[in-house]
């Protein structure tokens, strides 16, 4: 079918236009932008214009299977770093005074935290760095909650919910900083063991 419409096709088409828009197919305005263009008949070809009053869906773009790749092996050597640091603590744990193992989950906090705010930083909403800054905030509000029960104690009635609130302030914090569904499913379970503990 040819692109082009014969000489005097225009008052035809304008009827033709009128028609669907009184059975409001297109809009005015659309039809207006019809007859300009075969009344004009453009050189080149512009960018598809969405409607008026919708907005213009941009194209969805695939991820290189190199970046996916690369975040997988990210999270995988995480993994493997943070199993072995905990067998290696469990094994001893029994062993180690009350101070020390303060000391270990507060250093272990501290350096999560630290590590997610550089890797957070600047990062644009749902980015990979934002999901990697998610799960090392995860990491610092466990070990946050845990040094908050030692240093409270069991025996404390109100030790849960002050564990869980902070565990809850860190991952609120970490939201602020680089948001991504990890920080929000951390607020959440978080917020949940809240209300749970008190």
């Amino acid at each position: 079918m040819s692109d082009t419409l014969p000489t005097g096709s225009t008052v035809p088409l304008a009827h033709a236009l009128d028609a669907l828009v009184d059975r409001g197919t297109i809009t005015p305005e659309q039809r207006a932008a019809v007859l300009a263009e075969v009344a004009g008949g453009a050189a080149t070809p512009g960018p598809t214009q969405a409607a008026p009053g919708t907005t213009p869906s941009p194209a969805r773009q695939r991820r290189p299977l190199s970046e996916i790749l690369i975040e997988v092996g990210l999270y995988v050597g995480a993994a493997l770093v943070i199993a072995a640091a905990f067998v290696l603590v469990a094994q001893n744990w029994e062993a180690m005074s009350l101070g020390m193992q303060i000391t270990i989950l507060a250093v272990t906090a501290v350096a999560a935290a630290g590590s997610g705010l550089a890797v957070g930083h600047g990062a644009s909403s749902g980015s990979a760095r934002c999901r990697l800054a998610g799960v090392l905030f995860v990491g610092a509000a466990a070990s946050a909650a845990g040094t908050t029960a030692l240093l409270l104690g069991e025996s404390n009635d109100f030790t849960g919910v002050a564990a869980f609130a902070v565990a809850l302030a860190v991952m609120v914090t970490a939201h602020l900083v680089a948001p991504s569904t990890i920080t929000e499913l951390g607020m959440f379970v978080a917020s949940f063991a809240v209300l749970q503990s008190g």
